[in-house]
């Protein structure tokens, strides 16, 4: 049969939450610390999954965690995405929590770095929107997150939309972030991998 990897007692953790790590030259034991950040779309999947109350409360919990542990960040077009609806959803547990963490959490991306992937990807936004859009801002602050163990996106906008003559109108987070090799995980996957 196939190893089986199990749970080590060593594991570091970072802010009340368990964290890969690994052996240093030293012989000292260090967090292997893997970043994410949020897009709106994950965040309104939780809403949109099925998940009873109880079950999107859990996963509001572990992206607390993740976020006062400083492991997880979104940037402020994140939550403007999510209070454009305001009106028509006033008691949004996506909005609320990310109000809720927004101390913890919320980082603005550089705008030089914003207007780098527009350049390579200027199909990651609508252009009939007239709202400033969080896809590139999520990409990049992806991009200069500095972390030991890597960055990766929670993000469930997978779907690249056709122009209808063989090209595309509108590119996902997904493919966007794969121009940069940077891991995309949907949020059934963080919750497989989150779940305790």
């Amino acid at each position: 049969g196939a190893p089986k990897v199990l749970p080590s007692s060593n594991n570091a953790m970072s802010g009340g939450v368990p964290v890969a790590s690994y052996v240093d030259g030293s012989g000292t034991r260090v967090p292997r610390v893997s970043l994410t950040v949020v897009d709106t779309s994950s965040l309104i999947q939780i809403r949109q999954s099925g998940l009873s109350p109880a079950e999107q409360t859990k996963v509001f919990k572990t992206l607390t965690a993740r976020a006062r542990a400083g492991l997880l960040h979104f940037p402020p077009q994140v939550r403007d995405e999510l209070e454009w609806n305001e009106p028509d959803r006033p008691n949004d547990a996506a909005r609320e929590w990310v109000r809720s963490v927004r101390a913890a959490a919320e980082r603005a991306a550089d705008f030089e770095t914003v207007k780098r992937v527009l350049a390579r990807a200027p199909l990651l936004i609508d252009v009939n929107s007239k709202r400033d859009q969080a896809d590139p801002y999520v990409i990049a602050l992806a991009l200069d997150a500095q972390s030991l163990g890597g960055v990766s996106i929670l993000s469930d906008d997978r779907r690249d939309r056709s122009d209808g003559r063989g090209g595309h109108q509108k590119l996902s987070v997904a493919t966007v972030a794969g121009l940069w090799d940077i891991p995309v995980v949907p949020l059934a996957g963080f919750m497989l991998r989150n779940r305790r």
